[in-house]
């Protein structure tokens, strides 16, 4: 049996936790994304992987404008309460 039989072949095993399963998804080629799923499949998963990228960035950002804002409330309304004992 020749040796590039089995040279396009891509092995992966059934990932065992979601960290895993989005990690195989961020480190796997897109054109051997293609060769392994058909093309609904891979637009599915491209779409996923970008609006992962996306929302992430998003929850960040957002977490970076509302923690002080948060903690600046909670800040004033323990000065108010220690101003009116």
């Amino acid at each position: 049996m020749p040796k590039d039989v089995f040279e396009d072949v891509i092995f992966l095993e059934k990932p065992k936790t979601v960290w895993q399963l989005l990690k195989t998804l961020y480190l796997i080629e897109e054109q051997n994304l293609l060769k392994i799923c058909n093309t609904d499949g891979y637009f599915f998963l491209l779409f996923l992987k970008k609006s992962s990228k996306l929302f992430t960035i998003m929850s960040i950002i957002g977490c970076l404008i509302i923690m002080p804002v948060y903690y600046r409330e909670v800040n004033r309304q323990e000065v108010e309460n220690v101003l009116h004992e």
